[in-house]
């Protein structure tokens, strides 16, 4: 068994006090003792129509067959509960002290519609007896008085506040749905703190039943699969084993079958290291907040079509922090409010202050924004960069830009480029080139698709590159070498350094960038691949459906780089 996504998350479903679905609640392990899970709990509503909307439970000894509480009939009655006649969405949660509590939508909709202003309250110590209490919104917030929909509360015990945190959505007139937060109060009869934001739709689109889970949980040294048996089996061993010096056996025995033995594997799996969908990533220490920066491309739009871009940060690569949005081309880039790809980013210290400059496409062309914080937000200069072909360039796209300071003679460059290559000198305002330096460099092999990458390492100048179309199972990085930051090009016999790997369905697997670790000759590759496992059966689709994932790079001693094998462990959180 191997863990899905990153962040140890593990693949199989866990026996956990709170395992929630975004609308019917949830499903928790009740318990008879202090340490002893006997079985789940499903709280859900049956439907929209006349006396469905109230809270039913149902149990199961798996998670997978349930058998419904009650005669299927609710074990609460809306009635005695909400303001309106009917409740929804039960979302319930174990707390920290084994007391339950519950919270629901206050709405019935065969008289109300879709209209609603208020949650109701509920906990219990025994499952069986409940307080309750109702949560008007307007009546407590004046700021919320014209709310027209509270929806889908569910509820999040914050261990650094030591409070429960109940998250929904509301509705105001000429607005879109929002996804709010507010701690309750301490008897969990109502909200102590004005709703928050929590969540920022990056398009200002209408965002409900929102869920929030634990991930960094898992530890392989007492790791429990937590396997059950759908027939009488006996699974041996239980309980938590120690996964971490490879496969574990598992026995299954059941009457009058052999016994029969399975090798079980769990993995920490830190690719991708962002979650959901980002290419083209870009990478920046900054010196001055002494933190790692991720800069990707927002994926998962049809035919490239995103429109914003956002920054990561990190203090060890693994780890990363959602900085929010920090450049909206329809809003902050007129001349470029599509199509929002490549960056590239720079520190610099200027006049005694940090300056950031980040480089963009926009509408197929390259444009620059100026920031104060790594995290912008950046403010674009009001045009284009280079919104031109060189002479002599007939074909292809100004995109993919990548900036490089030559450690040598302390010079900054930009390079750019979709089947051609191209590179001048930046000015010292960084927003503006040397037009006089202007060259096009295209590699002379012929496998030069875009996305370059310029790094320097023990007097070599490296220029990787992506060949192919980026839909192609078979986008990959090749590279070459060079005394300076503008060319000749030697390229390696063998200069292909990152492809796909079947073995472990990882494809398309290109458009880089690379780091050094500040201070050391520790070398990373920052790429994207296909998302997977389901990219290799998305054909085309799979080229924006992409997944950022970092890896080891190491060079042998004549300074080539040995060729990057793609992996989904990836690395191990920097000290």
């Amino acid at each position: 068994m191997r863990s899905s996504g990153n962040k140890g998350s593990f693949s199989r479903f866990l026996r956990l006090p709170l395992l929630s679905t975004f609308i019917l609640s949830i499903i928790i392990s009740c318990s008879v003792k202090d340490d002893e899970y006997t079985a789940y709990l499903f709280a859900c509503f049956v439907g929209n129509g006349p006396g469905q909307e109230q809270v039913h439970f149902a149990i199961s000894p798996d998670g997978f067959n349930w058998v419904a509480l009650n005669n299927n009939h609710p074990v609460i009655g809306a009635d005695t509960i909400s303001a309106r006649g009917g409740v929804r969405d039960p979302h319930i949660l174990r707390g920290p002290d084994e007391r339950f509590y519950m919270v629901l939508t206050d709405l019935y909709v065969p008289n109300d519609g879709w209209t609603n202003t208020g949650m109701v309250f509920l906990s219990s110590d025994d499952l069986v007896t409940w307080t309750s209490s109702k949560v008007n919104i307007p009546g407590l917030f004046p700021e919320f008085s014209d709310v027209t929909r509270v929806w889908a509360p569910q509820t999040f015990y914050d261990e650094e506040e030591e409070k429960f945190m109940v998250y929904f959505s509301m509705l105001q007139p000429g607005g879109y749905d929002i996804i709010y937060y507010a701690y309750a109060d301490d008897d969990f009869t109502s909200l102590a703190t004005k709703p928050e934001q929590l969540f920022f739709h990056p398009d200002n689109k209408s965002c409900i039943d929102g869920d929030i889970v634990y991930k960094d949980g898992t530890d392989l040294t007492s790791l429990d699969p937590g396997f059950n048996s759908l027939f009488g089996a006996t699974i041996s061993p239980r309980g938590p084993q120690d996964f971490s010096g490879g496969p574990v056996n598992y026995s299954i025995s059941l009457y009058p079958l052999d016994e029969k033995i399975y090798q079980v594997t769990a993995s920490i799996d830190n690719n991708p290291v962002l979650e959901g969908y980002y290419a083209d990533p870009e990478i920046l220490w900054s010196e001055n907040t002494g933190k790692f920066y991720l800069y990707p491309t927002s994926d998962g739009y049809l035919n490239w079509g995103g429109t914003y871009f956002k920054a990561f940060s990190s203090t060890d690569l693994v780890n990363w922090i959602d900085e929010g949005v920090i450049l909206d081309l329809p809003e902050d880039v007129p001349w470029g409010p599509r199509n929002a790809w490549a960056p590239a980013a720079a520190e610099r210290l200027i006049d005694g202050e940090y300056k950031y400059f980040y480089y963009f496409t926009a509408a197929q062309k390259i444009g620059v924004g100026v920031s104060d914080s790594p995290a912008g937000p950046f403010q674009d200069i009001g045009e284009p960069l280079i919104d031109w072909k060189p002479d002599g360039i007939t074909r292809g796209q100004e995109i993919d830009p990548d900036v490089f300071r030559d450690p040598v003679s302390g010079q900054d460059y930009l390079y750019w480029g979709n089947s051609y290559l191209a590179g001048a000198k930046l000015n010292p305002d960084m927003i503006s080139l040397d037009l006089s330096t202007l060259k096009v460099m295209t590699p002379a092999d012929g496998t030069f698709r875009e996305g370059i990458e310029v790094f320097y390492r023990n007097g070599i100048y490296y220029f990787l590159w992506s060949e192919n179309d980026t839909r192609d199972e078979d986008y990959r990085v090749r590279y070459a070498m060079s005394d300076s930051p503008m060319g000749e090009f030697i390229i390696p016999e063998n200069n292909l350094i990152l492809a796909r790997d079947p073995a472990q369905a990882i494809y398309g697997t290109g458009h880089n960038c690379v780091l050094q670790v500040p201070g050391t000759d520790d070398w990373y590759i920052i790429y994207h691949r296909f998302t997977r496992p389901k990219g290799i059966t998305m054909g085309r689709r799979a080229g924006f459906h992409r997944e950022v994932c970092i890896d080891r790079m190491d060079f042998n001693p004549d300074g080539t780089i040995i060729p990057v094998k793609p992996t989904l462990s990836g690395i191990d959180p920097l000290d």
